[in-house]
């Protein structure tokens, strides 16, 4: 028989619609200027890069941009490049590359590292006269409600399950309560996860497995109202092992999708 262990929706407890909206609007207001530069890169800066060292960057027509290199992670950051120097940073926080061979065929080289270029912005594609096409350097503007794409849907599942699975393995939540939304931070503790996941701790659930899989979503992700909010729902399976299920709710914080739910369950097969 299969075994399965469920962990209920938890954002929901001692959390009143009107609370939840409230904390919302807050957001919404904190979330305003983010990202984005008054002086846009290049367009052939715009795209986005993978390190030769396995560092990614991402850099929109608008000046905003992610960055993930070394213990650096930005994301919906702005970009600025002046005197040889490409900068990702949010809120003063980021960092900082020499320029030592700007961008050309499609390679740039940054402090030493050489990026290749694997994608460009909406701007480009719209000007390319298809305006409807989506790239892998775009993604969705969860202020706007905009449904991720699968591959974008697929990469933030897995993030955030890999994040989760991380915090059961250190049995430490704390890393992972900061990357959950605001609202969300505010109604649960770290050590509140620890409790709720208690199960995953002591039976030592290990969904690593994941990290080489593509989510089989149960049906395709969606932006849907619950108590007048407008969320984000992945729902769907890992084939692991022992079959890892879930189901995800995120809400806007700014221009991204920040989690608000989490459900797992782990069955064997």
């Amino acid at each position: 028989m299969a075994t399965m262990i469920n962990k209920s929706e938890i954002y929901k407890k001692n959390l009143s619609g009107g609370a939840f909206a409230l904390f919302l609007m807050t957001l919404f207001v904190l979330g305003c200027g983010l990202g984005g530069s008054s002086n846009p890169p290049a367009a052939e800066y715009v795209g986005f890069w993978t390190g030769a060292d396995g560092s990614t960057l991402t850099i929109r027509a608008d000046g905003s941009g992610d960055l993930k290199s070394g213990g650096s992670e930005v994301t919906n950051g702005s970009v600025e490049i002046k005197d040889g120097k490409l900068s990702v940073t949010l809120v003063g926080i980021g960092k900082t590359m020499n320029v030592d061979e700007p961008p050309k065929n499609g390679k740039m080289k940054l402090d030493g590292i050489v990026f290749s270029q694997s994608g460009s912005s909406q701007t480009d594609s719209k000007e390319k006269g298809n305006p409807d096409t989506k790239t892998s350097a775009e993604k969705s503007d969860a202020s706007k409600q905009e449904v991720p794409s699968n591959e974008e849907a697929q990469e933030l599942t897995k993030a955030t399950l890999l994040e989760f699975n991380k915090a059961v393995q250190q049995e430490d939540f704390t890393d992972f309560h900061d990357s959950i939304s605001k609202a969300w931070q505010q109604q649960i503790t770290p050590q509140s996860f620890n409790k709720e996941f208690a199960d995953f701790i002591e039976k030592q659930i290990d969904i690593s497995e994941i990290s080489s899989l593509d989510a089989s979503f149960t049906s395709s992700p969606a932006v849907k109202q619950e108590q007048g909010i407008d969320m984000l729902i992945l729902e769907g399976e890992y084939d692991t092992t022992s079959k890892t299920q879930f189901a995800l709710k995120y809400i806007p914080e700014g221009k991204e999708w920040k989690l608000a739910s989490i459900r797992v369950f782990i069955g064997k097969k």
